[in-house]
């Protein structure tokens, strides 16, 4: 038996004896996605939009973060039981990690370490193969391919193969490549095929067709990549110059006739063009194949059952920071309860969103901006899918808009700084708010939801009043004989959303709106408004963890004055 034949049924025993996801006879081939085409996002932006165009297989490659990739010799054990979980968490099973360099250019023996490192993250992640890049420098070659050789038996104990594709330099074609397994001489050390890369290393000169043949008995995998003259690879598979159907056909006469094929590159675009490039070649992989993307094993059955997480984290200024709400200045003198970001953050299937209400009276769009693009560096949720809203309390801190800039440029003016301002609250709201969203999804768990809309009169009043004189006054005083009628209405409804566990029996949370100014406290102490005592009347009923989030209604001329008696409520 040829030594290409071996290293194909040996990673494919390798995967069965361990009993994972391998290319095992008759399942025909494993179709994925690696993480490459968002690798301006954090991986899990990938794993989330990669679950949603409808793969079950996922590579693990390139990322934003610590070296550009998700699993590197730089990966410590903590992180890559993270990344495991990361995958685990949406159904995925990953078949391949691109891990990057080994440092053979300090020693063979610091190369071998790293890349023994560097299987056992990999390891860590369940993957069926370990990908390498090659070596471009001739005086590294053999002490990388010697590395290889020296680690092959470490990485069939732990399940795996190890392979090479074409990547340019001493790898860039199929007969180079088989060199490079010749020089190994280990049974668990193959090729995977790149037809995209034979086109762009050679300027598209050599055709994959014609260079498949030299890899028969060798292909462990491949990458699906397309090329486009004159030198790119971002290019959906199925719209440039590779034959896929032709070159998957003659590796099939070379003995690749099951295993991954895993996509790499798509026609650059936003995030809802990724997704749909991503879709449309998983269906061309499809009809390509004449299959559709198979289930990996223990995948649960409820992969789309909706599940939530919830968080609260204080954002309450120090005290003496100015308030917020009218218009002169107002500096805090104490606490009467603390402000909070509270943030929700939902999932189903591969769709991950946030939603953060924070206890201020409105967010900045610089603050907007730069929470929503922390959070999705430090939690995977893409920004676009993170709502961030003020319950707009009159008794929180005034951090942006034009007083609070007269206010700050006076003082400074004045004294040559702020008093008012020494702490960066800003900093401290962005803080909080990406807090509160990486500590609720941490808490994702299955739920159930209740909604309805209930009706609550006698609370809100218009404060806008047509007078007799002709105009129109706003809180023109209780009982006042020129007022001829309101304004405009109220929305008395009171919509609700209410969270619970999976059995129904434990309310976790409720999402609920309502049209009333947030003004009924004032004075200079902080408060949440009347959203915290609601909180705190729904946990004697629904107990102490209970979480109100709560969204202003549209009430820009809704307050709490009812106007036709001198009681205040």
């Amino acid at each position: 038996m040829r030594l290409g034949a071996v290293s194909t049924l040996a990673w494919t025993g390798y995967a069965l004896g361990q009993g994972r996801v391998g290319a095992t006879p008759g399942v025909g081939y494993m179709i994925g996605c690696y993480t490459r085409p968002w690798a301006q996002y954090d991986y899990r932006v990938a794993l989330d939009a990669i679950v949603e165009a409808g793969y079950r297989y996922v590579g693990l490659m390139t990322t934003k973060g610590k070296n550009n990739l998700v699993i590197s010799v730089d990966t410590t054990p903590e992180e890559a039981a993270q990344v495991a979980e990361e995958v685990k968490k949406r159904g995925l099973a990953v078949v391949s990690v691109y891990g990057g360099g080994i440092p053979v250019d300090k020693s063979l023996e610091a190369g071998i370490e790293g890349l023994r490192k560097l299987i056992d993250s990999c390891a860590a992640c369940g993957t069926k193969n370990l990908l390498m890049g090659g070596i471009g420098d001739q005086k590294l070659y053999e002490p990388y391919y010697k590395a290889i050789a020296a680690c092959c038996d470490y990485a069939a104990e732990k399940g795996m193969g190890i392979s090479v594709k074409p990547h340019g330099g001493l790898n860039a074609t199929g007969p180079q490549c088989r060199k490079t397994v010749e020089f190994v001489g280990h049974k668990n050390f193959g090729i995977w095929y790149d037809p995209g890369n034979i086109f762009c290393y050679s300027d598209g000169k050599l055709n994959p067709v014609d260079d498949a043949p030299s890899v028969d008995g060798l292909v462990m995998g491949m990458c699906v990549k397309d090329f486009k003259l004159p030198k790119n690879v971002d290019v959906t598979p199925g719209t440039g110059q590779v034959d896929f159907s032709t070159v998957l056909a003659r590796l099939k006469v070379g003995g690749f006739k099951s295993g991954a094929l895993v996509v790499e590159c798509l026609a650059p675009g936003d995030l809802s063009h990724t997704l749909e490039e991503a879709r449309k070649t998983r269906q061309f992989l499809e009809n390509l194949t004449g299959q559709t993307s198979q289930e990996p094993q223990n995948v649960s059955t409820n992969k789309q059952q909706l599940q939530a997480g919830v968080a609260v984290v204080d954002i309450t200024p120090p005290i003496g920071y100015r308030m917020s709400g009218y218009f002169s200045e107002r500096l805090s003198s104490g606490v009467l309860n603390p402000l909070h970001a509270k943030a929700l953050v939902l999932r189903q299937g591969g769709t991950r969103a946030a939603m953060v209400f924070c206890d201020i009276i409105g967010l900045s769009p610089d603050v907007s901006k730069r929470a929503r693009e922390q959070a999705q560096q430090e939690t995977g949720i893409a920004a676009e899918n993170i709502l961030l809203a003020a319950t707009h309390t009159h008794t929180g801190p005034l951090y942006h808009d034009a007083l609070r800039d007269y206010l700050h440029e006076r003082a400074v003016a004045k004294q040559g700084k702020d008093p008012c301002e020494e702490k960066d609250y800003p900093a401290q709201l962005v803080a909080g708010i990406v807090e509160a969203i990486k500590q609720a999804d941490a808490k994702v768990q299955p739920v159930l939801l209740e909604a309805g809309v209930a009706q609550q009169q006698g609370l809100s009043f218009n404060r806008r009043f047509h007078m007799k004189d002709g105009t129109v006054r706003f809180n023109p005083g209780p009982l006042n004989p020129d007022i001829v009628r309101a304004a405009g209405p109220i929305d008395p409804s009171v919509g609700v959303v209410l969270l619970r566990d999976a059995d129904g029996k434990n309310a976790l949370a409720g999402v609920v709106s309502f049209p009333l100014h947030l003004d009924t406290t004032g004075g200079t102490q902080y408060g949440a408004d009347y959203p915290y005592f609601a909180e705190q009347a729904l946990r004697q009923t629904l107990g102490n963890d209970f979480v109100l989030l709560f969204g202003t209604g549209t009430c820009g001329d809704i307050n709490h004055i009812d106007i036709t008696t001198k009681e205040r409520l």
